[in-house]
């Protein structure tokens, strides 16, 4: 699954949009061969004037995981299944659309709360 991203000030996913993953397939499928990643790993990438940049390979589940999840990749799910289940994952069916990440800060007093 590929996710356009625009990132915040702070680094994380601010927006995103689900494209598709035809520029990408053939590099990931190398990398992949290469380094032979086990379990749930993000290649980020730069699109550049001269083309294609690998930014970086992070295995690991990410912050953008409620994203990918929320388009129908559910990683954290495919993770357990595969190892504890002994199920290798199938590609999922993707929504397309956009995300807007929006967050919202709780205040809670010792003696009350505050909203």
């Amino acid at each position: 699954m590929t996710l356009r991203r625009k990132l915040s000030r702070d680094g994380f996913t601010d927006r995103a949009e689900v494209v598709d993953s035809g520029d990408f397939t053939e590099t990931i499928l190398e990398l992949s061969h290469r380094f032979r990643p086990l379990g749930p790993t993000n290649f980020q990438f730069r699109m550049c004037g001269d083309g294609l940049k690998l930014l970086e390979i992070n295995p690991r589940i990410s912050s953008s995981t409620s994203i990918r999840t929320a388009f129908g990749y559910n990683e954290s799910l495919m993770a357990v299944d595969f190892f504890l289940k002994h199920r290798t994952p199938a590609q999922p069916a993707i929504r397309r659309g956009k995300a807007v990440r929006y967050t919202d800060e709780h205040i809670f007093y010792e003696n009350g709360i505050y909203l």
